[in-house]
């Protein structure tokens, strides 16, 4: 900053009316002027401002001008899953974590409804954090008092959004409330308090559990983003600037949402649905017709009497039957998949169940056996315990990751199906219906980040001085790579075959595990920089970085990370590559590990040593590992492990290896 400015933000606000034309010579014209909107001091050193075209290219011609890029909008990517991430038991990370306490979570998203039971503050302390520098922001519909010893403060950024899209903006009113559901619904699976029976209309019922800059301002601990966009440039996405780091991942958990189809001749089909409303549907004709009704691609006008089977259509997804059947003259409706997941991402308007394609033909055998076929429809059923889970969603992100290819993603995997988390008590929760609830059943990757953030939230009250990358380590080296039957956790997306780290990472989140690592990869500031340094230019990482004189002497790809990735072109006969690795113990004492690899198929695997000995707690110790790929004319992804086992106790640390082709990846120098 020039020493002719007193603050950062008057100096934008120079450059920014340097920008006007030296003559305004209507209303019209003044309403099109450049405009400041927001500065930034702590994420990043910038503003956000309103500009032409023009006013751009005059701005990318001062001196002090580094990287611009366009505004975007980015896509927003509970009870059972304490139970099933064994976070209910007295000897838990919960209470070693003393449940959070002091910990400041920040949750970039689309706001917050205040009065939700989630978010009330009894049976907390009556005191916010010391280091708490933030406040609680006023506004339409949200007033400052409706924050607590819970939700200890709130803010909205919405100038930007003003500027770009005023009808919209009108539609958002100004003010931390959330009007869309997301951000409530992720506030309460990272931190929202206890609510004895809260449910969806029955279904699982239990107990539900420029914002990145003002974030660390205020001293905030830990920030969860379940947003994203497609941006392929590292030096182009705004939020991987303004973040240390994101892990998401989306699997199940073992809780179905069951409807019971009761045969007239006493057998039973159990299906999914997640109908809210009250639907009295017992002894009913069930009707099937394979040349007309039973299609269900369009509205009939004369009334049926009964519950329709509809044919599975190729042309006609799940949703879009599910849609039509809401506008159906028909009592109920049984629709047909190949995988009862299909339905995870749509509403259920109507007094509908899916089932598995073989369950059909129990149904039609049933109608073609007797004139007066019969069924029972029954719903608001939750099953627990079901096997095998977890499952890799088809929603899920997949790696390799096209931003950093040499770096194994995704990181973890953690319940994002199934989801009951609190909902804004005035917003409808489907889309044909008027129906309200306070909470709500969620799936997606977004419903996953939460509960990653959460672990990552006990963890840091466990383990105060863990850096952001130890604790991340310590996740992703205790991760289960099993379901609950012991077998092989399985990808839904490729037919339910075994899941590959590319599509769970590490494996599924384990917390108590993670409370107890044993070693962890740490990570330093200056690591990072290294690494950006391989793979940008100067001027680039320092724009990431905010560092005027960045220090690239040391450019390397071989982050410490907690895994490892060989990429290979589609023509290698063969390929060498050697990985270094520092881990700090962070067991209680001397400790001794040995290495045990699992080899990838058609490759060979050394490391050295094979055995690291600690002294003390914090000691350090460096090892190699390199691996030999001999060739794979299919081109597959091969993958295995390196394990680091304790000697004495039950530590394993754990870190997956694969061997893959390359693919399309932003940069095209990987052959």
């Amino acid at each position: 900053m020039p020493k002719a400015f007193t603050s950062t933000e008057n100096w934008y606000s120079s450059i920014v009316e340097s920008l006007k034309p030296p003559n305004i010579t209507s209303s019209n014209d003044t309403n099109s002027l450049p405009s400041l909107i927001y500065t930034y001091d702590d994420a990043l050193h910038g503003f956000s401002a309103s500009l032409s075209q023009e006013e751009l290219g005059i701005l990318e011609q001062t001196p002090s001008f580094v990287l611009a890029y366009r505004d975007t909008i980015l896509k927003l990517d509970t009870t059972y899953t304490p139970e099933f991430l064994s976070l209910s038991s007295s000897s838990s990370i919960l209470t070693s974590a003393e449940y959070g306490e002091d910990v400041i979570v920040g949750v970039i998203d689309t706001g917050i409804w205040p009065e939700s039971e989630s978010f009330r503050d009894e049976g907390i302390p009556r005191r916010k954090p010391t280091r708490w520098k933030g406040k609680c922001e006023g506004g339409e519909d949200f007033n400052s008092s409706m924050c607590n010893f819970k939700l200890i403060g709130a803010a909205y950024y919405n100038k930007g959004l003003e500027r770009e899209d005023p009808l919209n903006f009108r539609i958002n009113k100004p003010s931390a409330r959330d009007y869309d559901g997301h951000g409530t619904a992720v506030a309460s699976i990272i931190a929202g308090n206890y609510v004895k029976n809260a449910s969806y209309f029955g279904y699982a019922l239990g107990t539900a559990k420029a914002g990145v800059d003002q974030a660390i301002a205020d001293g905030v601990d830990v920030i969860s983003i379940s947003s994203s966009n497609d941006e392929e440039e590292l030096t182009r996405n705004a939020v991987l600037e303004a973040s240390f780091s994101a892990m998401e991942k989306a699997g199940s958990i073992s809780r179905w949402f069951a409807g019971t189809l009761n045969l007239g001749n006493g057998m039973t089909v159990v299906g999914w649905t997640l109908y809210p409303g009250e639907a009295s549907l017992k002894n009913l004709p069930l009707l099937y017709d394979s040349s007309s009704v039973s299609k269900c691609d369009k509205v009939v006008s004369e009334p049926l009497h009964g519950i329709v089977i509809c044919q599975p259509n190729r042309s006609s997804l799940v949703s879009t039957q599910l849609s039509i059947m809401a506008l159906f003259n028909v009592s109920g409706a049984i629709l047909v998949a190949d995988s009862p997941e299909v339905s995870e991402t749509t509403d259920f308007p109507c007094p509908c169940v899916v089932i598995k394609a073989q369950d059909q033909s129990i149904l039609i055998d049933y109608v073609k056996s007797t004139c007066t076929p019969t069924i029972t429809m029954i719903f608001k059923e939750t099953i627990l315990g079901t096997k095998p889970e977890p499952v890799v969603a088809s929603y899920a992100s997949k790696g390799p990751s096209p931003l950093t290819p040499r770096i194994l993603k995704p990181d973890i995997m953690a319940p994002g199906t199934s989801i009951l988390a609190a909902w804004p008590s005035k917003k409808p929760i489907v889309q044909h219906d008027v129906l309200f609830s306070e909470y709500i059943i969620r799936f997606g990757a977004s419903y996953a980040c939460p509960h990653v953030t959460g672990i990552a939230v006990l963890l840091k009250g466990a383990h105060p001085e863990w850096s952001p990358a130890a604790i991340k380590s310590a996740i992703m080296t205790t991760a289960d790579i099993v379901d609950n039957s012991f077998k092989p956790i399985l990808n839904s997306a490729t037919n339910f075959q075994f899941a590959s780290p590319l599509a769970i990472g590490s494996g599924h989140i384990s917390p108590n595990r993670a409370l107890d690592p044993g070693l962890v990869y740490d990570v330093t500031p200056q690591d990072y920089i290294n690494f950006l340094c391989s793979i940008l230019t100067i001027k680039e990482t320092s724009t990431i970085t905010k560092m005027e004189n960045v220090k690239c002497s040391n450019p390397s790809l071989d982050l410490n990370y907690p895994s490892f990735i060989v990429i290979y072109c589609d023509n290698t006969t063969s390929k060498v590559q050697t990985f270094q690795r520092t881990v700090t113990n962070v067991g209680s004492g001397a400790m001794s590990y040995k290495a045990r690899v699992e080899t990838p198929r058609g490759s060979e695997v050394y490391v050295l040593p094979e055995t690291l000995a600690f002294q003390n707690k914090r000691d350090k110790q460096s090892y190699k590992i390199t691996i030999k790929y001999k060739g794979n004319d299919k081109g597959e992804v091969t993958f295995g492990s390196l394990v680091w086992i304790a000697e004495k106790g039950n530590h394993k640390v754990r870190s997956p290896i694969v061997i893959s082709s390359t693919i399309k990846y932003a940069w095209n120098d990987l052959c």
